[in-house]
């Protein structure tokens, strides 16, 4: 990547732009602080998560995101979610659930809902 950056950051003096030696010139911009170059790399991953950590990502506003639709291709996978007691002391946390009532409602609650949203999703076109 460094040799595009340099390639880049050599624009307004073409006849040098394939030079190999570019340390110098990457330390040079960075110590000068100039990111513009900088700015042009950019990379493309792929990243298989919950919905839940894809919200957290996507709250990064520095990405650009392509997500999968189950509009063209089905999903198989249900990702069940543990029971969580809040935090009492941090609203931004949670506890696990230590009460095995709660904890087998909270299963139990989920295996409905995914039961219920898979067979009505399959029937839409029944409409």
């Amino acid at each position: 990547m460094g040799a595009m950056v340099a390639y880049i950051a050599r624009v307004s003096n073409p006849n040098n732009q394939d030079n190999p030696k570019f340390d110098g010139l990457l330390n040079y911009m960075i110590r000068n602080q100039h990111w513009s170059p900088f700015e042009m790399a950019n990379i493309c991953m792929e990243i298989e998560t919950t919905r839940d950590i894809a919200r957290q990502i996507l709250r990064h506003r520095s990405f650009t995101f392509q997500k999968f639709s189950q509009r063209y291709a089905e999903s198989e996978d249900f990702v069940y979610s543990e029971a969580r007691m809040q935090d009492e002391k941090n609203r931004q946390s949670s506890l696990p659930c230590t009460d095995k009532g709660t904890t087998d409602w909270w299963e139990e609650a989920q295996i409905d809902v995914m039961i219920t949203a898979r067979a009505v999703y399959k029937n839409r076109s029944l409409c």
